[in-house]
């Protein structure tokens, strides 16, 4: 993993192993290790003068950013205005809407730290993929234990527990969450692994890495290698299918589709190239789901209702978990908006004790029609960055920006059916991301501010 430092892997395994780092440390519910390490960084970041962006995209999309989170801070004051809480019911709504704010700056510790060089996009794909690993390994042993005799669930070390609404937990040896505490954490791991790694190896497929074209030696350096590409895609893919979360394999499945549109539509040469990897990927997908329905009966089911809906057969017993969830709680969550217009300013879960299965409703709950529309305005613009840096003629600003459009088809569409998607946790990985994407569009569109726009806690301009 070239120039890949300590600082990222901390930062990407604090993420993705936030529920295990807690339980083997003993630490309180409310302490994460990634706060702690993001509050370390933002200082030791701050000491040393911070890039900011300059030119007027990267200074939109910062500014669309900055938007979101004053919405985010905003919101809970509403909340606070409107009735009185618990402190029980403080910590826990609130406490969401701060780490959103915190977690957001790894925008800007990304930037910086790619502007710097000490990060560029190949390290943050590449030390996801590893970092990911251990969750498929685990979850591997998971889906054994739970599905077939080869080994008993009571010796795995790592046994996630589920609190009910009455206060009693119990043991999740029924579903494959690696080393979380659910199911959609490593299902949402999976999906950008895939998703990312699907995208490279269409928009570079194996011809066209063997043509001698000018500069292509250097595009390739600054993309993780093939093997670690397809070892993403592939575990990520069966991530995402021993989790057994339909609303993300459709939504990864709708990402690469997507991806593979947008490359025929838009791209201005070489526009069929990298097919195969589309087909390739299918075949795996649809040899992994069908080894899984042959051990499992959840995934079976599972891909029963998928082809029942895909066939228009809605009264499909499968599909019953479907229909109560449209009918039943998203309509309980829309009545309460229109009990509450306004929102009631704390993150909903916690207040109202149950989950909506929706993104957008969560929002709409908790901030009304402002704070939804305000998410919504966050994911075009982004959207639309995606697709502005995938036109560039540059090769790699192009791969990189359909990378991320991948990903935003991932969160658009996931978002239906999964609340989860609203997720700090989720969302950190993603702030990096886009952070990073930023800086390699200013290297390439302005190297010369490569030295400049610095803020220091004192001195605001210098140079570096």
């Amino acid at each position: 993993m070239n120039r890949l430092n300590g600082t990222l892997v901390l930062f990407i395994a604090a993420l993705m192993y936030n529920e295990f780092i807690q339980e083997t440390l003993r630490l309180p519910s409310f302490l994460r290790p990634l706060d702690m390490l993001i509050v370390v960084w933002i200082l030791h970041t701050l000491k040393r003068g911070v890039h900011l962006p300059t030119l007027t995209l990267t200074r939109s999309i910062q500014g669309i950013v900055i938007l979101f989170l004053m919405l985010t801070c905003l919101v809970p004051l509403l909340g606070l205005s409107l009735q009185a809480y618990t402190i029980s019911e403080l910590l826990g709504g609130v406490l969401p809407s701060l780490r959103t704010v915190l977690y957001a700056s790894s925008f800007w510790l990304f930037y910086h730290s790619s502007m710097k060089g000490l990060i560029r996009y190949k390290d943050l794909v590449t030390a996801y993929v590893w970092v990911s690993l251990p969750h498929f390994m685990y979850g591997l042993m998971q889906f054994i234990a739970i599905n077939t005799p080869w080994i008993d669930y009571s010796v795995l070390p790592w046994q996630p527990v589920r609190v009910r609404g009455n206060g009693e937990t119990e043991i999740m040896n029924y579903v494959v969450t690696g080393l979380t505490e659910a199911p959609f954490s490593i299902a949402t791991w999976g999906s950008t692994s895939a998703i990312i790694c699907f995208v490279l190896l269409m928009k570079f497929p194996k011809k066209m890495r063997k043509q001698a074209q000018e500069g292509l030696s250097h595009v390739l350096s600054s993309i993780p290698s093939s093997a670690v590409q397809w070892m993403g895609l592939i575990t990520g893919l069966g991530m995402v299918v021993m989790s057994m979360r339909r609303t993300t394999l459709l939504a990864l499945l709708v990402g690469m589709v997507a991806a593979l549109g947008i490359k025929v539509l838009l791209s201005q040469k070489q526009r069929w190239s990298g097919t195969g990897v589309f087909w390739k990927t299918l075949i795996v997908a649809t040899l992994l789901l069908t080894l899984g329905a042959m051990y499992s009966p959840s995934i079976e089911q599972r891909v029963t209702s998928m082809i029942s809906l895909a066939q228009g057969d809605v009264n499909d017993p499968s599909l019953r978990n479907l229909h109560g969830r449209s009918e039943e709680t998203w309509g309980y969550w829309i009545d309460f908006f229109f009990q509450n217009p306004y929102g009631i300013g704390l993150y909903p879960p916690e207040i109202m004790k149950v989950s909506s299965d929706n993104t957008y409703l969560t929002y709409l709950a908790q901030g009304g029609l402002v704070y939804s529309l305000g998410y919504m305005a966050l994911l075009v613009v982004l959207t639309w960055f995606s697709l502005y840096l995938f036109r560039n003629h540059q090769e790699l600003l192009s791969a990189y920006g359909l990378s991320l459009f991948g990903v935003m088809v991932i969160i658009w569409v996931s978002g239906i059916g999964t609340g989860g998607s609203m997720a700090s946790l989720v969302w950190a990985y993603r702030w990096a991301f886009l952070g990073c994407l930023c800086a390699e569009y200013m290297q390439v569109a302005a190297p010369q501010t490569s030295n400049m726009s610095f803020l220091r806690p004192r001195s605001f301009i210098t140079n570096s």
